[in-house]
């Protein structure tokens, strides 16, 4: 982990729930080959673009992205493209299990995984995941994945209980509580879950909420919500290298016996 930059160990852990859900789907599907020889004989799928472009982008901001689909797919089949000038994006879509199987199982030198998860670089910044060559990204996976295994996450179960135990003792008969800290203190450590108390959700969700659908089309685009997760972005990367900085430093830490050797920082 030396090797590594404060804000890519930073920006990785936050990528890894995201990674999770494909890796999910890609073992689910690994079995689901399509022939070479239809794909090759395969004519290239039809184009919506020009007018037709822009009636498919009124009709995603209209209806929602999943009702205009359905009416692309009716008029053109399972799958089409659609085409925007100047080469600002071009997006083909795979609707149904039939068609859909070859993007989970085919190899990176016909679908790259990168090219199509570059919206997520602005949120968990470049060097890490999707921002990165698949060489390095493999290896990005492979030494996070000893944390989020039972045995690693077991152990966080006294962790969990206390972050549960001192918010419930501040309340009342009833109500709502945020256990987004939970995740941060078992995944991140101790450290960054007391240096901005109350604070990280709120960061988090500036993220979260700076993704919409002309994200992944624009993801840089300056519209107000990419401003906020921008900053959200750089008040989290100052906070995280200030964490581990710390952490470096300590005797503690480097004494092996803190529970935050556990974890992914």
């Amino acid at each position: 982990m030396d090797q590594l930059t404060s804000s890519t160990v930073f920006w990785l852990t936050t990528a890894v729930a995201f990674l999770l859900i494909n890796t999910v789907i890609l073992r689910a599907l690994q079995k689901r080959k399509s022939s070479p020889a239809a794909a090759a004989a395969a004519p290239p799928p039809p184009v919506v673009q020009g007018v037709g472009l822009i009636r498919f982008v009124r009709a995603m901001a209209r209806d929602g992205p999943l009702e205009a689909i359905r009416e692309q797919q009716a008029k053109l089949g399972s799958v089409f493209t659609a085409s925007a000038p100047l080469g600002l994006f071009k997006v083909t879509f795979l609707i149904g299990s039939e068609v859909s199987s070859h993007f989970y199982v085919a190899p990176d030198s016909e679908i790259s995984m990168g090219r199509l998860y570059e919206f997520t670089v602005p949120i968990f910044r470049p060097g890490v995941l999707y921002g990165v060559d698949l060489e390095t990204r493999k290896e990005q996976i492979r030494f996070n994945w000893d944390i989020l295994k039972p045995r690693s996450l077991k152990a966080s179960v006294g962790a969990m209980a206390e972050e549960v135990e001192n918010y419930f003792s501040r309340w009342g008969d009833q109500g709502t509580v945020e256990l987004m800290l939970t995740a941060s203190r078992c995944l991140l450590g101790k450290e960054l879950r007391e240096s901005v108390p109350g604070k990280l959700c709120e960061l988090f969700g500036e993220l979260d909420n700076g993704l919409h659908l002309i994200s992944g089309l624009l993801p840089y685009l300056p519209i107000p919500a990419h401003r906020r997760r921008d900053r959200a972005c750089q008040r989290l990367g100052e906070i995280i290298t200030e964490v581990i900085r710390l952490r470096r430093n300590s005797s503690r830490g480097a004494a092996g016996t803190d529970e935050n050797n556990d974890d992914m920082l």
